[in-house]
């Protein structure tokens, strides 16, 4: 039974909070009160073993049927994500593989990540987005050397103006190979 975000605050996370407050302030000693630290801790013990057994978020409801939780931000944008219309070219893997090394050597994990939302999308969004053929690895590759901003929302993709024209679309190769 899912619990109420009130309900929550008021039973555990209130008494928490000023048992925290009680504990932290020294008494006439420059001591801190060691029972209502303990008694801090056991609170925050009982809080957490509640929410791993239930399994509790706040005014959330239970919609990944694989965990039985609310679905991550990653997954939310997955599922939101329309295709390019357009036919998807083989992707040679080879190539595949040294866009792979070029990414990894560049700054590109800084905000990217292969399938979590991070500052920018991650590559397998990109990879859904995007047909796998000659006009969108041009189009990426000048986007990898360019940057830009707008597309996948307010993040602000910096220009890397020394990846060579070739460098940056084995990066865009490898970024298709992730297409599922």
């Amino acid at each position: 039974m899912p619990c109420s975000h009130r309900d929550w605050y008021r039973t555990f996370l209130l008494p928490l909070f000023v048992d925290l407050l009680n504990a932290a302030i020294p008494n006439a000693d420059h001591r801190i009160n060691s029972a209502v630290m303990k008694l801090y801790l056991w609170r925050s013990y009982i809080f957490l073993t509640l929410i791993a057994a239930q399994g509790c978020h706040p005014e959330t409801t239970r919609d990944n049927p694989k965990t039985g939780f609310t679905k991550t931000a990653s997954e939310r944008m997955m599922e939101n994500i329309t295709p390019l219309p357009g036919k998807n070219d083989s992707v040679d893997m080879k190539a595949a593989q040294q866009g792979e090394a070029l990414i990894s050597y560049s700054d590109c994990y800084t905000c990217h990540k292969a399938d979590k939302l991070s500052v920018g999308p991650p590559f397998k969004a990109i990879a859904k987005r995007y047909p796998a053929n000659g006009a969108y690895k041009e189009m990426l590759a000048q986007k990898i050397m360019l940057g830009g901003s707008g597309i996948w929302g307010s993040a602000v993709m910096i220009p890397h103006p020394d990846i060579s024209r070739e460098d940056a679309k084995l990066m865009a190769l490898y970024i298709f190979s992730l297409k599922e």
